[in-house]
């Protein structure tokens, strides 16, 4: 029994991570399971086979009672929300949606923080469409649609612009720059002043890295950064993610992605600095 009381404990220590009314009911639970444990060991002269059963039924209902999306949630999004500050009490929460994998992943993760989160805030979706043809945005107003996240996609001719009129050699950088301005205008046109972005682990690793080398400076984005300018605040909730577990839970929840089809997708100093980092 005393080796089911330290898995009950491990159990109620996950639980407790996630909601806590769902940790009071499940302790309940638990007290139960070991009384029952104490009566079967009472009458079993195995009465290891009777903890084994008991720590096989403290996974299974873990297993049951966490999804994939809070097991990122505890791990990561609550964690680096809560040891950066990221969101206070009636905060209104942009989240810039470009329709990949990590920005989907983090407007579910945040949809599911928002229905437990002490401070309460709300969120909304925001999509800067560039003007790349065949880029159709109606699986990510489908799925705001289904969790109730009001959603607007802005049409741009960012595109135009940095590929067609400015011809630039690396492209990459302005057309960031336009669109974090796009989403800093749009988002202050609603009156919102909290932007998350989908930017995760790898990324840190890698824009640091592009930095070191093309640069020559240490330099990397912060988890919540302050935009004086557009009086913006921007903040990265994926920070503690691995692309690779994203890319994972991604696939297992069946989320809906854009494809991107800018020629620099695969050609950009980002892919080769992700490409010098998997040799490392």
């Amino acid at each position: 029994l005393r080796i089911a009381l330290r898995a009950a404990d491990r159990a109620e220590i996950e639980i407790l991570l996630i909601d806590g009314d769902r940790f009071a009911a499940f302790r309940a639970g638990h007290f139960v399971l070991l009384l029952v444990a104490a009566a079967a060991a009472a009458a079993c002269a195995d009465v290891g086979v009777v903890i084994i059963v008991i720590d096989l039924v403290v996974v299974l209902v873990i297993v049951v009672h966490i999804t994939d999306a809070e097991i990122l949630e505890v791990f990561h999004i609550r964690k680096a929300v809560d040891d950066y500050g990221m969101i206070n009490e009636g905060d209104k929460v942009a989240v810039g949606v470009s329709g990949g994998k990590d920005s989907m992943l983090l407007l579910l993760a945040l949809k599911h923080l928002q229905s437990y989160y002490p401070k309460h805030f709300e969120l909304e979706a925001i999509t800067i469409e560039l003007g790349f043809e065949g880029m159709d945005f109606t699986p990510v107003r489908e799925m705001c649609k289904e969790l109730d996240i009001p959603y607007t996609c802005l049409k741009t001719d960012i595109k135009e612009i940095v590929f067609d009129v400015r011809k630039e050699d690396n492209p990459c950088s302005l057309c960031a720059k336009m669109r974090r301005g796009a989403l800093n205008d749009a988002i202050r046109a609603r009156g919102i002043s909290k932007l998350a972005l989908g930017h995760h682990f790898d990324d840190a690793v890698e824009t640091f890295l592009m930095s070191l080398l093309f640069e020559g400076r240490l330099s990397c984005f912060r988890p919540v950064t302050f935009m004086d300018r557009s009086g913006v605040t921007q903040i990265r909730p994926l920070i503690y993610a691995g692309e690779q577990r994203i890319m994972n839970l991604a696939d297992s929840l069946d989320i809906p992605i854009v494809e991107n089809p800018c020629p620099q997708d695969k050609a950009s100093k980002r892919y080769e600095i992700k490409q010098l980092i998997k040799t490392l």
